[in-house]
């Protein structure tokens, strides 16, 4: 397997998203040290207007991302993951003001509570067929369907994330990589020595 890019915002400074890491778009994508899933940094959007930031990696036939969200409310906005080729929306996850986590063609794939971060992971394969198929919250994989919004020409290339008519709430991004994040071992018993 193989991903797009791998990103987990720690050495970028504190500030604007936009222009650090070959990220580009609105600014109010915010590098911050608040909330995070793991290590010392993690991506917050607090804006009330549609708004979105792109970055652009390693175009793979075949591949998966998972990326780690968290909403400061269930009942209030909208943000979306989405599986890019150059400016062209191939999917997407849609985190909606219902407390449900959807894909492009509008399945629900289950729900979220606020202030809590879960994964999210979109697949994708070009052989035999064009199809993506998306991580559930319960972490089960969902079934293998076309893409909703645009087949790829070549393949897909970037990930954009994106907020929509958020008025009293903020969405948190972290961890973007091939493999879902796994903590370092702690706790371990030291052995004993007789």
């Amino acid at each position: 397997m193989a991903t797009i890019f791998t990103d987990d915002f720690n050495s970028y400074n504190d500030g604007d998203l936009n222009g650090q890491g070959s990220w580009s778009g609105d600014t109010s994508f915010d590098v911050q040290t608040s909330v995070v899933f793991e290590g010392a940094k993690a991506i917050s959007c607090a804006s009330t207007s549609l708004v979105n930031i792109l970055k652009t990696g390693t175009a793979q036939t075949a591949g998966v991302f998972y990326c780690y969200v968290r909403r400061t409310a269930s009942n209030n906005g909208r943000s979306f993951v989405v599986l890019m080729e150059g400016t062209t929306i191939i999917d997407y996850y849609d985190i909606n003001a219902s407390a449900q986590v959807k894909s492009g063609d509008g399945t629900v794939l289950g729900s979220y509570s606020a202030d809590t971060w879960f994964p999210l992971a979109i697949e994708w394969k070009s052989s035999p067929t064009h199809q993506v198929r998306f991580l559930k919250p319960d972490l089960t994989w969902g079934n293998w369907t076309s893409p909703s919004d645009s087949d790829w020409t070549t393949a897909p290339d970037g990930i954009r994330l994106q907020v929509y008519t958020q008025t009293t709430s903020t969405s948190y991004f972290d961890y973007i990589a091939e493999n879902p994040y796994t903590p370092p071992a702690v706790g371990r018993s030291q052995a004993h020595i007789f």
